[in-house]
């Protein structure tokens, strides 16, 4: 089989050198490491994963953007062929985007604006506070059941209006009994 003129023998696979366009912008190939470490590995991880479904996507259909401006069209497309997918999740999918390619940070415009759209359309859930009452009948529960801290601690969270994870917070020096400022004994 003959190669084409100015190929070399090997069909240019090893010992080529590389071709770089000098006319497109340059930055970072991959991930610093220092840069990684801003974040947890959890989020790592779960950025990991919201990518790796986007590439296997992207892998399917034969699909290699060059540039935040198709990367931007291809997560919209990988929307839209995915009716199923939750907000959170293309949000996630975006956000691992831009994290491993830091350089597309505010270039995606497109994806940005789904996102804006999706969040002004859908429809926001909250969730229904604990009413006193029904707080003051778990706690005298978990009371009897010999949990009295746990009672006292949601007794104190719906009293305080805490998140669950800022009462979780809470140490031992940050609790002031009514004996220790003068109040009634306890």
């Amino acid at each position: 089989m003959a190669l084409p003129a100015g190929c070399p023998a090997n069909g240019g696979l090893w010992d080529a050198e590389p071709v770089f366009d000098r006319s497109a912008p340059t930055g970072p190939r991959r991930l610093d490491e220092h840069q990684a470490k801003k974040i947890t590995a959890e989020t790592t991880r779960r950025y990991q994963r919201s990518a790796a479904a986007f590439v296997a996507w992207l892998d399917e259909q034969g699909l290699r953007p060059h540039g935040a401006a198709e990367w931007d069209d291809l997560l919209v497309e990988y929307k839209v062929e995915h009716p199923e997918m939750s907000r959170a999740s293309f949000l996630g999918t975006l956000a691992a985007v831009e994290w491993f390619f830091p350089h597309f940070r505010h270039q995606l415009h497109w994806s940005h604006a789904v996102v804006q759209g999706w969040f002004q359309s859908g429809e926001t859930r909250h969730t229904v506070p604990l009413c006193f009452r029904q707080t003051a009948l778990l706690a005298t529960f978990l009371s009897s059941e010999g949990l009295p801290r746990l009672g006292v601690a949601l007794m104190s969270q719906v009293r305080l209006g805490l998140r669950p994870s800022e009462l979780l917070a809470l140490e031992r020096q940050d609790i002031v009994l009514p004996s220790s400022w003068g109040g009634p004994a306890g």
